[in-house]
C-alpha cells in the first residue's frame, strides 16, 4: 500500500508540474514575446536540458541496475543523447561545418546498434519486461507527443489549410516546440519513473534472495 501511495503522490507532483508551467505560458509570453520559440530560444534550450536530463538518468539508471535491464537502459540512454543532439543542430552545424550535429548523431546510433547487436537475447527480454512498466507508458505518449503529434499538427501546410488567411507562420513554430516541450517533458518523467522502478526491482529481489 505504501509503495501505492508513493505513484500516486509523485503522479500528483508530476500533474501539478505539468499545469504550473502551462498556467505559466502567458506570463512567460507577456515578457518574452514570440522569439522564445525561436531557434536557440528559451523554450528550445528547456528542450535540451530535459532530453539531457533524461539521458542522465536513463545512463543512471543503467549503472545502478543489478537485475536486469542495463542494456535496454543504456540503449534508451544513447537514444535520448541522440535527441539532444539533434536539438543543437544548428549550433553544432556552425561549430562544425563539415560534419555538424550528424556526427555526434552517427556515433550514438552506432553505440546503441553495438549494444544490441552484442547483447540481442538480452534486451529482447529486457523490452518484454519492460513494456509492461509504468515508465514505458510515459516514455512511449511522450514519443507519440514530441515527434509524430508535434511534427505533424505543427506542419504549416496543414495549418495553413485550417486557419486560411488568419495563417501567421509563427504559429507553426509555437505549436510545434510547445508539443515537443510537453512530449520531453513527458519522457524525462517517464525516465525518472525508469530509475524509481529499477531500484525496487533491485531491492525486491535483494529482499527474495536474502529470504
Amino acid at each position: 500500500m505504501t509503495s501505492n501511495n508513493n505513484v500516486l503522490a509523485r503522479f500528483i507532483i508530476y500533474t501539478l508540474s505539468v499545469f504550473g508551467f502551462t498556467a505559466s505560458l502567458p506570463i512567460i509570453i507577456e515578457y518574452g514575446d514570440i522569439v522564445i520559440f525561436s531557434e536557440n530560444g528559451i523554450i528550445e534550450w528547456i528542450q535540451f536540458i530535459l532530453v539531457m536530463l533524461t539521458a542522465s538518468t536513463l545512463l543512471l539508471s543503467a549503472k545502478k541496475s543489478v537485475y536486469g535491464s542495463r542494456e535496454l537502459l543504456y540503449i534508451l540512454s544513447l537514444v535520448a543523447l541522440f535527441a539532444a543532439i539533434r536539438e543543437l543542430d544548428k549550433t553544432l552545424d556552425k561549430s562544425f561545418p563539415i560534419l555538424g550535429w550528424s556526427l555526434p548523431a552517427f556515433l550514438c546510433a552506432v553505440a546503441a546498434g553495438l549494444i544490441y547487436w552484442k547483447n540481442q537475447d538480452a534486451v529482447i527480454v529486457q523490452m518484454n519486461t519492460f513494456m509492461d512498466t509504468r515508465a514505458f507508458s510515459l516514455l512511449w505518449c511522450g514519443f507519440i507527443v514530441a515527434v509524430p503529434f508535434a511534427q505533424l499538427v505543427g506542419h504549416g501546410a496543414f495549418l495553413k489549410l485550417l486557419m486560411g488567411d488568419d495563417y501567421i507562420s509563427n504559429y507553426k513554430r509555437v505549436i510545434e516546440e510547445l508539443s515537443e516541450l510537453l512530449g520531453y517533458l513527458l519522457i524525462f518523467i517517464g525516465s525518472v519513473e525508469t530509475l524509481l522502478q529499477q531500484k525496487e526491482k533491485d531491492r525486491s529481489n535483494v529482499v527474495k534472495e536474502m529470504a
